[in-house]
């Protein structure tokens, strides 16, 4: 059983590590290039090019697709893809459509590693059904980041990603306060299961 906690720690740091990194460097054309993933203002700011194609793929696919399995849909939308792919790096829309058809592959394929996770975080759903209740929630995290110390201007560089990992670990680290805080109390009082499955819960 520690051997299995400890490998699953191991899993937890390197996934995050990747979201506090996320930066990706590609070859292209002779080119060294580095693929950056999307800040949250960015994405706002992308919203009515990017969403209608991840729309279309949540409707298709359950979990996030890779890159084979999203590269017909994709090029499909060659013109805006290519715009989204020059917001991520160095290279104009215009560059990006003269590739050769292997390079634009592997440009395109390295963007959307780097990406399609923070986008399918960003459009939950459908933005018919969901968009004042998604942008309810984004809204109270980054309360929740200002009010923990975080400036405005620091909150722009976030990725989608990055604002949602600091919302969790200031929560995580409250409720275990929180914990300690009740169990401190409880040992000068009888405590009881009740108190006992609380801080259980809290330390989660």
């Amino acid at each position: 059983m520690a051997k299995k906690r400890s490998s699953s720690v191991k899993k937890n740091d390197v996934h995050e590590l990747e979201i506090l990194f996320p930066e990706r460097p590609v070859e292209i054309a002779g080119r060294s290039i580095t693929i950056k993933e999307y800040s949250f203002l960015e994405a706002l700011r992308l919203l009515s090019v990017a969403e209608p194609i991840i729309n279309t793929l949540k409707q298709k696919y359950t979990d996030i697709p890779g890159f084979e399995e999203a590269q017909e849909l994709l090029l499909k939308h060659k013109i805006e893809v290519a715009f989204l792919v020059s917001q991520s790096c160095s290279l104009t829309a215009q560059e990006i459509t003269k590739l050769t058809p292997e390079e634009g592959l592997v440009l395109i394929g390295v963007w959307w590693e780097v990406n399609k996770q923070g986008l399918f975080e960003f459009f939950k759903e459908p933005s018919s059904n969901t968009t004042n209740k998604n942008s309810h929630a984004w809204t109270n995290n980054i309360t929740y980041l200002l009010k923990n110390g975080f400036s405005l201007n620091d909150i722009k560089q976030l990725t989608i990603r990055q604002l949602k990992l600091y919302t969790q670990s200031l929560g995580e680290s409250e409720r275990h306060k929180m914990a300690d805080d009740i169990t401190v109390v409880s040992v000068g009082t009888n405590g009881g299961k009740e108190t006992a499955k609380i801080v259980k819960d809290l330390r989660k």
